[in-house]
């Protein structure tokens, strides 16, 4: 088979994979380390393209120009339909977390055996593997520039690790019950918030492990977040509210009460201005972060939202619900855009593409989507090679060409490759389909059948 090549391509091991399903109609090889792909065009694809062809040819509400564009995009859909996986093994116990390394080079696992594994995203072997603790760890989080990470256990400790050497850098022992769900640090990678079963939120000095500040609350915090300057934190209480602090005082400057049930998720748009809150009640709510004020109110699930993400550019919304959709929102108006269809269980977590172009959506029905974003949501595919569990959470690596998925209770993670196809391949598509757009013929060449 011949094709598009890496530029250093002797020492890589290529493994050719074969499938005839219904909805998969060509064959590729893994994609390549430096970005390129191997593909086949066989029978099935070419006619499924002259049907296409046909199609677009003799509709009348398309000109030439229109047919052609409309035969790539379904084409280009076909062709990326199928993502190579690399399954990670080495845990003892269910994952609890996962988190890509700000320069998207590896990824890093945490356990409820007590271990941390790094692992290399292109060969899915792993780098590192560090015995925490004794107890269970809960969750992970990556500095901004990649040089420490924090974890927490179930034993009232957070700990920061040192990437480089792998060293325990500080443990952070000031709570009186156990730290819980969620650890974040600040922007500038300064101070490193933390939320407790004791109902206490802590602010430390990540240079000396030394705590700055402790917020108090009514009840447990369910989630937390800097904003993108650094100045403010918000956190959702099992109060049913949420608050946004003064990183800088320690002072309360609003509560921001209008949910009837436990905000689950929270997030800052992108340029700071705003705030969305999820709730079990199946109201999305968008604040005003200068003001404290309500900006909009989405009240279209008609289950519990879960999970909300805003796009890289800020100006869209996507909500998760138990209702089994997903929803696009405009941000600066909080008009619906667009509801996705296709899940049977509950949504339970979303990631856009570091692009924007893509998003990604994990179901109790065990399966993943990929969405495109423009023209309302457009479907594109279901990942093949799906956990046997429930995901428990999905996220892009910062450089958008992988995909990761944990389950709840499995003991391994998942990593697609979501890299688009190469410039040169879809290049020749077009010349293909650009060809037999403009044939006069009822039926393509047999010719058209070729390796690229």
């Amino acid at each position: 088979m011949t094709g598009i090549q890496a530029s250093s391509s002797s020492d890589v091991s290529y493994k050719t994979i074969d499938t005839w399903s219904a909805d998969i109609v060509w064959i590729v090889t893994n994609y390549l380390p430096y970005g390129g792909a191997r593909l086949k065009l066989n029978r099935r694809l070419t006619r499924m393209i002259e049907c296409n062809v046909m199609r677009y040819n003799t509709s009348p509400l398309l000109d030439k120009e229109q047919r052609v564009r409309a035969c790539i995009q379904k084409h280009e859909m076909l062709l990326n339909r199928f993502r190579p996986c690399l399954t990670l093994h080495g845990h003892e116990c269910p994952v609890q977390h996962v988190a890509f390394s700000p320069d998207g080079k590896s990824l890093e696992t945490a356990s409820e055996d007590g271990a941390f594994i790094r692992w290399d995203v292109n060969t899915g072997f792993y780098l590192a593997n560090v015995r925490g603790h004794s107890a269970p760890m809960e969750y992970l989080a990556f500095s901004p520039d990649g040089k420490l990470f924090a974890t927490i256990f179930k034993d009232k400790t957070v700990k920061l690790w040192d990437v480089a050497t792998g060293g325990l850098r500080a443990t952070l022992g000031g709570h009186t019950d156990p730290v819980r769900y969620h650890v974040a640090f600040s922007p500038d990678g300064t101070r490193l918030a933390t939320t407790s079963w004791d109902k206490t939120i802590k602010l430390w000095d990540v240079a000396t492990g030394a705590p700055l500040v402790t917020l108090g609350d009514s009840d447990p915090v369910e989630y937390l977040a800097f904003s993108p300057d650094g100045t403010c934190l918000a956190t959702a209480s099992w109060d049913k509210t949420v608050k946004l602090w003064d990183v800088a005082t320690g002072g309360l400057r609003f509560t921001l009460g209008e949910h009837t049930g436990v905000v689950k998720y929270l997030a800052f748009s992108p340029d700071g201005t705003c705030l969305a809150t999820a709730s079990e009640d199946g109201i999305v709510a968008l604040w005003d972060v200068v003001t404290g004020a309500p900006r909009a109110t989405l009240g279209e699930h008609t289950g519990a939202v879960k999970y909300l993400a805003f796009s890289p550019d800020g100006m869209c919304l996507a909500t998760a619900s138990r209702d089994k959709t997903v929803k696009l929102w405009d941000v600066a108006t909080g008009a619906p855009l667009a509801t996705l269809r296709g899940h049977t269980g509950p949504v339970e977590y979303l990631a856009f593409s570091p692009d924007g172009t893509c998003l990604a959506t994990a179901s109790r029905d065990k399966t993943i989507k990929l969405w495109g974003v423009a023209k309302g949501g457009r479907f594109l595919v279901t990942l093949a090679d799906q956990h046997p569990d429930v995901v428990g959470y999905l996220a892009f690596s910062p450089d958008g060409t992988r995909l990761v998925a944990m389950t709840s209770l499995g003991h391994a993670v998942k990593i697609w490759s979501v890299a688009k196809l190469p410039d040169s391949l879809t290049g020749r598509i077009r010349e293909l389909v650009q060809e037999a757009a403009q044939s006069s013929l009822k039926r393509t060449n047999p010719s058209f059948v070729e390796t690229l």
